[in-house]
């Protein structure tokens, strides 16, 4: 296609597609992104749940719910990708591998099973289904809170300009973010067990394989990773993941690899679907791809009447506070709540209205003096660049109206 002169100008100073992708390095069964987050991934048999019982698929969907539940709130994120795609992978090279007769006749009976398997292949008869989840915890923001004031201590210290003590306290702060992390993922992989799937944990040249193969679905790329240090010039792990192009790129499409992409967001989800929704959606001509990310927020409150009448509670309003820029010194209070008097003395910009997913209150009733606690869950997109000021609004009482604010 032409393009003129200024259009190819600012090709070059275009980043290249492997500088796009958030991906630092490769070790230890993890990958580490850009900003230092830990990237866990699993691959996932999914729920049998078409000839289950209401029961059973309860079960499941209950497992899944505290799957998310006991999430860290703020530093650890949870992305969901489901593909359906065209072919049967690599399942005659595994099969031929795990071939243990060596009977002629039995040899020449899957050789032909084999043919056959090809062609039907090459007539597009065979379908996968693809289902992985990925864990991504930041431990910036998760030794954000209060109970781990050390490790910010320890952070602070890191700083030095001998070239050997930072390589070594960086691996050696590696190391203790890992078994920090691999903690952590211990109890998602029993969460994820009792809901009856099949999983695996994946090491990190399969996350390699898996990016490559999402970029590029169409080869059958089987190179794997290589470390740096087996390397005679360096290249990076992105480097070496982009295998494609950005050949085209509209408003309406992407054109990556001789293969046009859209997208379908949802930004509000529907109140309810219909059962099989996603089953219509695998009977698809065209691949399909459906990636969840699951980023809610868990926060748990108590509430004391101070008055002489009865109170009666029920699940709070949520709003995100945009603060004016006079107001940014409210970033060095993350994770603490507001006392009335500094939450007055902001400078509101803007306010907007936060979705409050579900609530639980042990009371309704709060009788004078009397004190409960609740949980709160809603969706909101932390902010990367500053501290994001959440304000929880509770019914109105002969006073006014109570609040409380925090800054996350």
């Amino acid at each position: 296609m032409p393009v003129t002169l200024q259009q190819y100008e600012r090709s070059l100073a275009a980043p290249a597609l492997c500088e796009q992708l958030r991906i630092r390095d490769l070790l230890d069964n993890v990958a580490i992104q850009t900003d230092g987050s830990f990237v866990a991934g699993y691959e996932l048999g999914g729920v049998h749940s078409y000839f289950a019982s209401d029961e059973m698929r309860n079960r499941a969907k209950s497992g899944l719910e505290a799957l998310v539940r006991s999430l860290p709130e703020r530093s650890m994120r949870m992305q969901v990708r489901f593909e359906t795609t065209e072919g049967y992978g690599d399942l005659v090279s595994r099969y031929n591998r795990e071939q243990r007769n060596e009977s002629p006749v039995l040899q020449d009976v899957d050789r032909v099973h084999a043919d056959l398997w090809r062609k039907r292949d090459s007539e597009g008869l065979y379908l996968r289904h693809i289902l992985h989840a990925y864990f991504i915890w930041n431990p910036r923001i998760h030794h954000q809170s209060p109970d781990l004031e050390w490790k910010k201590k320890m952070r602070g210290a890191s700083a030095s300009l001998s070239t050997t003590k930072c390589i070594e306290r960086t691996r050696r702060e590696h190391e203790d973010l890992l078994a920090e992390f691999n903690s952590l993922m211990s109890g998602v992989e029993a969460t994820l067990q009792a809901t009856g799937m099949a999983i695996r944990r994946m090491p990190h040249d399969s996350i390699f394989q898996e990016v490559k193969r999402a970029l590029c679905p169409l080869e059958d790329d089987a190179v794997r990773y290589r470390p740096p240090e087996t390397l005679l010039v360096y290249e990076s792990a992105r480097s070496q993941m982009a295998n494609v192009n950005i050949e085209d790129e509209t408003d309406d499409y992407l054109k990556i690899g001789g293969l046009l992409y859209s997208w379908i967001s949802l930004k509000d989800l529907p109140d309810a679907t219909f059962p099989g929704i996603l089953r219509e959606l695998m009977l698809m001509d065209f691949p399909l791809v459906v990636n969840a990310e699951v980023n809610e927020l868990f926060i748990r409150y108590a509430v004391r009447n101070g008055t002489q009448e009865a109170y009666t509670l029920s699940t709070p309003q949520a709003v995100a506070i945009d603060v004016s820029p006079s107001s940014r010194g409210v970033d060095c209070l993350a994770n603490s709540q507001l006392r009335e008097s500094a939450a007055a003395r902001i400078k509101v910009s803007s306010e907007r209205r936060v979705e409050v997913v579900s609530g639980n209150l042990r009371s309704a009733r709060l009788d004078p003096r009397q004190e409960t606690v609740g949980l709160v869950s809603v969706k909101l997109a932390v902010s990367k660049k500053g501290a994001t000021i959440l304000r929880l609004m509770f019914p109105r009482d002969a006073k006014g109206q109570p609040t409380a604010t925090m800054v996350l």
